[in-house]
């Protein structure tokens, strides 16, 4: 029912608010990936169209047309996740004095030959 509250909805059919949560949830479709990216597309398509007549508008100075697009791209990026923070995955790496190539190149030839290197 159009814009009447579940607990006036229960009292017309005198019924408990819990009962009619109950039987909303069986009755509406479960919001899953495919019908939330759905619902995305289909809101994306409507901001498009909301956009149009707006934009000419803003960009010859309307000041009201230029607060109504911005308020519309912001939707846009909310809806795309824009304005969501980046994720940065950090990894810690061990420091260590960096031997010279000098040193690299006894240690691996020690480690062919079979002898340990002989220190400077």
């Amino acid at each position: 029912m159009l814009g009447i509250s579940n607990r006036a909805i229960a009292r017309r059919y005198r019924i408990t608010a819990r009962e009619v949560d109950l039987a909303l949830e069986r009755a509406l479709p479960q919001i899953d990936n495919l019908t939330r990216v759905a619902a995305i597309k289909v809101e994306l398509a409507r901001l498009d169209q909301l956009i149009q007549p707006f934009f000419l508008k803003a960009m010859q100075g309307d000041s009201v047309a230029a607060n109504i697009l911005i308020r519309l791209s912001e939707r846009r990026s909310e809806l795309l996740g824009l304005n969501s923070p980046l994720r940065i995955d950090a990894t810690l790496v061990e420091t260590y004095d960096d031997p010279s190539s000098v040193d690299e190149m006894e240690a691996a030839i020690a480690r062919l030959v079979g002898k340990p290197a002989q220190p400077n």
